[in-house]
Parts: structure tokens; sequence; C-alpha cells
């Protein structure tokens, strides 16, 4: 038989000691549980906002910037125009007896474009020369009867007085048979014009006459319109950053949107002695040949002049440039994909392509169509190219 009875505090001080340890391994447990819980939610939540904010990131297409290289070749509009253009007026007033070149005809140099019939000038040159002859006979016997009166003044007949009397006659109708000479000449040539000719070879871009219309000498609307368009004339205004490189002698290439893959060569022939105050441009001739007349005076053209720039800096589209009121800026990506701004010094622009002078450098990529919402540091996604 036991000294202690069943149920003694010693027993029971046992029983709650062991289910003290039990509580605590389980608080303990529980615990941890929710510390490996809210540390696994943390590191989910970040793993949930990295990702989203690259999914949020803005894709950007990037190029690398790279040094142009020395006299490369620009681009720039043109107008074709004709060699030389004539409005062809009539020198004679009458009526339009025939015309024989037609719209887009091709006439040679002296070729009759019109007849005129002038009634008028034909009577008044009848009239002149009748006149002439008019003058011519009475100066000729003036001229016989001054010699007599010089004979007759030899012989102490008649005075000094008469002497000089007649050879004062002779003197004027001499006078008047220039005169009246003169003016047969001036007729004759007006009638000449009665026949307008082509000064020069070429085509004709505009008609304005018919049969029977009624014609006055230099005024009204053209009778023709002539363009000579073998050669072409080529216009371009060229910036005042590559001015010094065109001069004449250089080698264009001319191509229309009427002909595309086919280029024309050119030179060129002249250029402006100064800048246009407006657009600090110099207007630049270059000449064309056209044997096959595919250049049309009036047409817009691309022209291409070579070796007309020299590139001091990096060469990027103009659509990577952003405005903003601190000044031009761009956006370059580093290897971590974020952004930073650069303010940018610009050169000259030929309408794709600017020249950058300083802010970036070769190798470096920049964003080719940036968004104005971009700030420094910004993350961005590179799409792949």
């Amino acid at each position: 038989m036991s000294d202690h009875p069943t149920g003694t505090p010693t027993d029971t001080a046992g029983i709650l000691g062991h289910g003290r340890r039990a509580l605590y391994v389980v608080v303990a447990v529980l615990v941890i549980g929710v510390v490996v819980s809210l540390v696994r939610n943390t590191i989910e939540s970040h793993a949930l906002a990295a990702s989203a904010a690259e999914h949020l990131a803005p894709t950007v297409n990037v190029i690398t910037a790279a040094a142009g290289g020395a006299a490369e070749p620009v681009e720039l509009p043109g107008a074709i125009s004709a060699f030389n253009e004539a409005p062809i007026l009539a020198r004679t007033t009458g009526y339009v007896r025939r015309w024989n070149a037609e719209l887009g005809a091709r006439v040679s140099a002296g070729a009759t474009l019109v007849e005129i019939d002038a009634p008028d000038l034909d009577q008044e040159l009848a009239q002149s020369r009748a006149s002439l002859l008019q003058t011519r006979a009475s100066m000729e016997v003036a001229r016989k009867a001054s010699a007599r009166w010089q004979e007759l003044r030899a012989a102490d007949a008649v005075s000094q007085q008469e002497a000089d009397d007649r050879a004062g006659s002779l003197a004027e109708l001499d006078a008047a048979a220039k005169a009246a000479a003169a003016n047969v000449s001036r007729l004759e040539e007006l009638a000449r014009f009665k026949s307008v000719t082509a000064p020069f070879a070429g085509v004709i871009v505009k008609r304005n006459v018919e049969i029977g219309q009624f014609v006055a000498a230099g005024s009204g609307n053209p009778l023709y319109v002539l363009q000579q368009i073998d050669p072409v004339r080529v216009f371009v205004s060229v910036s005042q950053a590559d001015s010094p490189q065109v001069t004449p002698g250089v080698a264009a290439t001319i191509t229309v949107a009427e002909h595309p893959g086919r280029p024309f060569s050119g030179t060129v022939t002249r250029v402006a002695g100064a800048l246009d105050p407006a657009t600090r441009t110099r207007l630049t001739e270059i000449d064309v040949p056209n044997h096959e007349g595919l250049l049309l005076p009036g047409s817009y053209a691309q022209v291409k002049l070579a070796g007309a720039r020299t590139t001091r800096g990096m060469l990027v589209p103009n659509t990577a440039l952003l405005y903003r009121a601190e000044g031009p800026r761009m956006v370059v990506v580093g290897d971590d994909n974020k952004v930073a701004l650069r303010e940018v010094t610009l050169g000259a622009d030929n309408g794709k392509e600017i020249e950058v002078l300083s802010g970036i450098n070769a190798g470096e990529r920049v964003v080719a169509n940036p968004p104005d919402a971009l700030r420094d540091g910004d993350k961005v996604r590179v799409n792949a190219q």
C-alpha cells in the first residue's frame, strides 16, 4: 500500500507542467506559421508589384546613335522648270490667217507658228515706198538745179545767196529722202513679223490663237507659250549649313514620283550669291538633260546632292526629339532599362534626320519615338527589333 493516496498534489503539478509545455509548443508553432505566412505574402506582394510594374512600363523602340560620315549626300525637295520659256506675242496688228502648231507640238527654231494678214500695214508700206520715190525724184531735180546755179555763180551771173539757197534745198530733200527710206525699212521690218516664228526649239504648252482672230502688236494674251525642255532647270533651296559645300560642278541625282526607280543625273550649274533672309537658304540651279522629255516643267522632284553635307555629330531620326519648355531633349535608355532625358544641341536638319552636336554619344540607345509622359528614371521595356 502506497504512502501517498491517488490524486495527490505532486501528481497534479506534473500534469499541469506537461500541459503548459504542450501549450507553448502549440503557440510557438502557430506564431511560426503566422510569421512564415506573412513573409511569404510579403515576398509574393513584392514579386507581384515588380511584375506589374514591369508589365506597366511602356514599350519603346530604340536606335543606336551613330556618328555621321564626312561628305554625306543631302536630299532636298526641288522644282523643275523649263530651261527657257517665251510667251509669243504679235508684233504686227492684223487678223490671223493661219496657225500651224497645236498644243504639245514640238517645233524647231525659226518654224512659222502664225501667219497674220495686216492690210493697214501693207497700205502704209506702199504709201511710204511711193513717198520715198517722190522725195528721191524731187532731190534729183534739186541736185541738177543746184549744179546749174553753182555754174552760174562761177560766171558771176547770180548772187552767192541764190546759189546757197539752191544747195540748201538739195540738202533738205536729201534729209527727207533718208527719213523716208528709214520709214520704209521700219515698215518692211514690221511686215516680216506677219509671220510669227519660234525663237528656239521647244514644246508648245499654251495656244490662244484662232483663225480670224484680231491681234494687236505687243498686247493681249500671248498667241503661244513655248518652253525649251531639253535640258531642264531644277531649283532647290540649300540650307545655310550645307551651302558652302554646294558649288558649281557638284553631281546631283533627280527622281520624280511618276517614274519610280528611274534616276536622272544632273550637275549644279549656278548658285545664288546670297541667302534668302526669310528662309536662310541659298537658291541652287541644276541643269538636267531631258532628251526623252520625261521631266515636265512645273513638277515636284526629289534632289540628292552628292557630298553636300559634312556631319559633325550624331544623326538620329527627327521623331526621336522631345520638345520641352526647357529646350529639346532626347531619351537615352541605360543598361538597366531606365531612361535619362538628355539636353541636346542640334545641327542641320534634312527633313528626315537631325544632327545632334552634343548630348548623346555614339553607341548609346536612343528612344526612336518617345512618349511625352516619360520622365528621368522611368523604366521601359525595349521592343525586340
